[in-house]
């Protein structure tokens, strides 16, 4: 399990909490969540984002990078802010304390 200031991520069962709540999230918004967390404090690329969470057979538009994070921002709530574009490279997920 997985914890910063607030978000409790349990891989195993694919559970995650805010501030001790559990909030539903789809698979592919789980494994984006986890991908940067593991990554706090790096920049990453949409590209980087799409061979990670979507695998390199995906196809579509990398836009759907932004959609994704999008809705994972209004499932977090208070805790959005983590996630912050960084323009003309990608995003970075930072804990605010």
């Amino acid at each position: 399990m997985k914890s910063n200031l607030g978000i409790k991520i349990d891989y195993d069962s694919h559970s995650v909490y805010i501030d001790g709540i559990s909030i539903d999230l789809t698979p592919k918004e789980f494994e984006l969540l986890y991908y940067f967390v593991e990554n706090e404090g790096k920049i990453l690329s949409r590209e980087q984002i799409l061979n990670r969470v979507w695998g390199y057979e995906y196809l579509g538009s990398p836009r759907t990078v932004d959609t994704h994070i999008y809705r994972l921002r209004i499932k977090l709530g208070n805790k959005a802010d983590y996630i912050n574009a960084v323009w003309g490279l990608g995003y970075k997920f930072e804990i605010k304390k």
